[in-house]
């Protein structure tokens, strides 16, 4: 289901997007309708990425959208649960900002 897509210009869906997202634990709950919703908001918006508190539901869930270089017109959706940044870069890139939570 296509869900509502919160933003930071809404009082009450900024403090949402701000609050800390809880645990889904990978044996635990039951995390298949976030995902599907996270998925069609992701494919309504044409979107690149979508977390789950961008629709609403603090758990700790994204969906990435990824294209193949060599054939730009495929693309591979991931689903992650409990994601965590393992490594960054020092280098900066700039660049218009993409995310549906913060409209231009």
């Amino acid at each position: 289901m296509v869900r509502r897509v919160l933003t930071i210009a809404n009082r009450r869906d900024d403090a949402h997007l701000r609050a800390a997202c809880t645990s889904v634990g990978l044996g635990g709950a039951d995390i298949g309708i976030p995902v599907a919703d996270l998925t069609d908001t992701l494919d309504h918006h044409k979107a690149l990425g979508l977390a789950a508190p961008q629709i609403g539901d603090r758990r700790r869930v994204i969906v990435v959208r990824l294209r193949d270089r060599t054939a730009p017109s495929e693309t591979l959706i991931i689903q992650m649960v409990e994601p965590h940044i393992m490594w960054r870069s020092a280098k900066t890139v700039s660049g218009k900002e993409g995310c549906l939570s913060i409209p231009e």
